[in-house]
């Protein structure tokens, strides 16, 4: 059995071995808009946007969940910024 030793993804990302090694994943515009996802046996995405305090948390081998939820707060955050950018 092999054991993936690498922190990273090929797309940049934490890996899970990363997580399981303690790095977390984020994404900040500024102190009141950012996201963050970690492993401690269970995932966490936690952050804050727009004045909302948000913690979820996810099973342990629900890997594709935490990511797919980390990466929609992502997403939320990048379009509330190209909004503020045309006005």
């Amino acid at each position: 059995m092999t054991i993936n030793t690498n922190i990273k993804t090929a797309k940049g990302h934490i890996s899970v071995y990363g997580f399981r090694c303690g790095y977390i994943e984020s994404y900040r515009k500024d102190d009141d808009n950012y996201i963050t996802l970690s492993l401690d046996g269970t995932w966490h995405i936690q952050g804050h946007i727009k004045g909302v305090w948000i913690w979820e948390v996810e099973d342990r081998w629900e890997t594709k969940a935490a990511r797919k939820l980390y990466n929609s707060f992502v997403k939320s955050i990048k379009r509330q910024e190209k909004i503020e950018e045309g006005n």
